[in-house]
């Protein structure tokens, strides 16, 4: 029987278009989730499917801590895709794992090497700028941080952390006012990450001056703390799920004024919004709202079934990994893995 790599050496002499995945150590090791991701690699797949399934595979062995194998597949997609897209999104995944590793003059150069492209993918650009500002806090260049991290609420201001990078950087330049203001505007975006709000209030415990010079401060740092503390309610009383042992990769669809669609080895069928709900999860059906007429892939349960907390906690950690960076709305364990939407809005994260 032919090994994994084998398989895959045979089918990228038939797509020759198709990045090289083959390498010394994959498959790497027994999981389904590695083996899911192969096996879908196998199959007839488009061009941007395959691809979009490659840097999968990538975060996967990031969350292993296997960034040899990791870094391998990001040089073999920037040297095969040939497009700047590509290219930016390999400099801010190469950052990542930089990153990681406590090399942040590194990340730093990959993040500016990124950013040269100028992509139009507006997540890639976005954490591109957030996490460049993050790695110049974390250097102690606050001032060249600010402007990053301005560019990068520019790009999108919806997310928090860029303002609350925003907040370090006013803070290590002692304008304390604009720190607090940028630390409420994170709490604001996503009171789920409560970062920016332990800033703050540290801020105001270490400045007591702070409220004189910024009325209505105490109130805002209130309002916060109750946004916070809603949301860690609500994260508590989601109901333990059971968490699969088997999975399967499948697309989803929303298009406005006709509803939901899925498909599932290559059969198209119309899904209710209550099945999408009940078989994926509420992030799914979020992530399809935001990138309508666009298939989603979605890792989605089979059949068994174990609500053991180890693998809880595995598939958690598991899913911080590969959608770190990722839309504020990932940040809990339902009953599916979403791989990614479209657009790397995934910089998977809770991170920088």
């Amino acid at each position: 029987m032919a090994s994994a790599s084998e398989r895959l050496l045979k089918m990228e002499e038939q797509h020759r278009k198709r990045p090289i995945v083959v390498a010394k150590g994959i498959p790497a090791t027994d999981s389904v989730e590695e083996k899911s991701l192969l096996k879908y690699l196998e199959s007839d797949i488009s061009e941007a499917t395959y691809l979009e399934t490659l840097w999968q595979l990538v975060w996967f062995y990031n969350s292993i801590r296997r960034n040899d194998l990791a870094v391998d597949l990001i040089e073999r997609i920037m040297a095969s895709a040939g497009d700047t897209e590509q290219q930016a999104r390999g400099y801010l995944a190469l950052g990542e794992i930089a990153e990681q590793k406590q090399r942040y003059e590194a990340a730093l150069d990959y993040y500016s090497k990124g950013i040269t492209l100028k992509p139009k993918e507006k997540g890639v650009a976005y954490f591109l700028h957030n996490n460049a500002g993050y790695c110049l806090n974390i250097l102690g260049k606050h001032e060249e941080a600010e402007r990053y991290c301005r560019l990068a609420i520019q790009l999108d201001s919806e997310r928090a952390n860029a303002f609350k990078n925003l907040g370090i950087s006013l803070e290590g330049l002692e304008d304390l006012v604009g720190a607090a203001w940028a630390y409420v505007e994170a709490t604001k975006a996503d009171a789920r990450d409560s970062r920016a709000f332990r800033l703050l209030e540290k801020l105001i415990a270490d400045h007591p001056e702070l409220p004189s010079q910024f009325p209505g401060i105490l109130k805002e740092l209130d309002n916060c703390r109750k946004a916070v503390e809603i949301a860690a309610a609500q994260s508590a009383a989601q109901p333990a799920r059971m968490i699969t042992d088997t999975y399967e990769i499948c697309q989803l669809k929303y298009v406005p004024g006709k509803g939901f669609g899925e498909l599932k080895e290559g059969v198209e069928r119309e899904i209710s919004k209550e099945e999408v709900h009940r078989l994926y999860s509420e992030e799914a059906l979020v992530m399809l709202g935001r990138y309508p007429s666009t298939w989603c892939l979605i890792l989605a349960p089979g059949a068994a079934a174990t609500t053991e907390e180890d693998q809880r906690k595995y598939l958690l950690d598991l899913l911080e990994r590969v959608l770190k960076e990722g839309p504020r709305f990932l940040k809990q364990l339902r009953p599916s893995l979403l791989i990614s939407p479209p657009d790397l809005d995934s910089k998977r994260q809770r991170g920088t």
